[in-house]
């Protein structure tokens, strides 16, 4: 009797082909405004009555779950469901702090906008 060539069930793991399969794939690419509004109608014409968003949070989540199965093949954690869910919640946080500060920083260019404009204005009706 031969035995079977390649890889047996118990050498190969479902993170293992799940991170292989991430690999394969293209990197993600960031979509502009431009493109997206292309992406959007195309997605009307496409599936009328379907929201656009979930298709696109849906990319987002598998940008972010490849992101997390990457770090896992470079650290090989004891527990790897644990630390993908770890990394996926720092990724949240992260993100929403990134969302914080750019309003924050949106409000202070919108105010000293306003306060140039009033400037502006008495300056004006001062001459």
């Amino acid at each position: 009797m031969r035995k079977a060539s390649g890889p047996t069930p118990s050498t190969v793991s479902a993170s293992n082909l799940a991170a292989a399969a991430a690999a394969q794939r293209a990197p993600a690419r960031h979509i502009d405004a431009v493109q997206f509004q292309a992406e959007y109608v195309r997605h009307q014409a496409e599936r009328p009555g379907e929201s656009p968003w979930e298709t696109l949070a849906d990319s987002e989540l598998m940008h972010e779950v490849r992101l997390g199965l990457e770090q896992l093949l470079a650290t090989r954690p004891a527990h790897p469901v644990a630390a993908l869910a770890t990394f996926l919640k720092e990724r949240q946080a992260q993100r929403h702090e990134t969302a914080l500060q750019k309003a924050v920083i949106g409000g202070q260019q919108r105010l000293a906008l306003e306060a140039k404009r009033e400037a502006a204005a008495a300056s004006a009706t001062a001459t």
